[in-house]
């Protein structure tokens, strides 16, 4: 089964997969993020490894490293379970979101670097089509990226890691709604006003900028999740 390098994408620097346990970790993750491993199911090494052709130490570690980042958890005498979906409270998420994000916004304004944001958002606008699930996913994935990209340029790597952390559950949110698709249909595929303040310098805007984008993609998803869509996007 060829794996696909999940991690590689969210290192920003297109850091490719260099072993074993770091394309287990890959693996499993993505299949996490996007339902196909459902939360509280309960995971065996034996049964991943045979899934993903790899070894047990190999999957092992990749388990001890979705445990540190709560996408599993280790029940005593049961082993390794899926965090449940309680995780995924969606105003928990917008809460959580609208700090990280215009925190991060404020940080990096004037420290971005211009010619790989503009690549990044590009790699968005090429998802714009959406036939299929694949299609949905191309577009989350460089979606986080760009965001993990400007929280990298404010060079708080902390920061950085929490933002990664917040779009990938939001990812897990979009996939268990069971409408993706739907989902990135309604949003725009580009970030360049976003993109035009940060070079520029203009914190105090681009702050209030992506509060409002925020704020208003918090009510595009839980207006298409709920079946009750209207009116156009903007960016996630």
């Amino acid at each position: 089964m060829t794996t696909p390098n999940y991690r590689g994408r969210l290192g920003i620097v297109g850091a490719t997969t260099t072993s074993q346990a770091e394309a287990a970790y890959d693996a499993i993750k993505q299949d996490i993020l996007s339902c196909k491993i459902k939360p509280k199911e309960r995971l065996t090494e034996t049964e991943l490894a045979e899934r993903y052709n790899l070894g047990r130490a190999s999957i092992r570690v990749a388990l001890n490293r979705l445990y540190q980042e709560a996408l599993i958890d280790v029940l005593p005498r049961y082993g390794y379970v899926v965090a449940g979906d309680d995780e995924l409270d969606a105003q928990d998420l917008y809460q959580l979101q609208l700090v990280l994000e215009s925190t991060s916004a404020r940080l990096a304004a004037g420290r971005v670097d211009a010619k790989q944001l503009i690549e990044l958002d590009r790699a968005c606008a090429e998802a714009k089509t959406v036939n299929s699930i694949e299609d949905a996913t191309r577009f989350l994935h460089a979606n986080t990226n760009f965001h993990v990209a400007v929280a990298t340029a404010t060079g708080n790597a902390l920061l950085a890691r929490f933002v990664r952390i917040l779009f990938e559950r939001l990812e897990r949110q979009i996939y268990a709604s069971g409408r993706a698709e739907e989902v990135v249909r309604h949003v725009a595929h580009t970030h360049e006003d976003v993109i035009e303040l940060l070079i520029a310098g203009r914190a105090d805007e681009v702050e209030a900028a992506v509060r409002r984008q925020v704020s208003h993609n918090h009510d595009i998803i839980r207006a298409v999740t709920t079946g009750h869509v209207g009116g156009t996007g903007r960016e996630l």
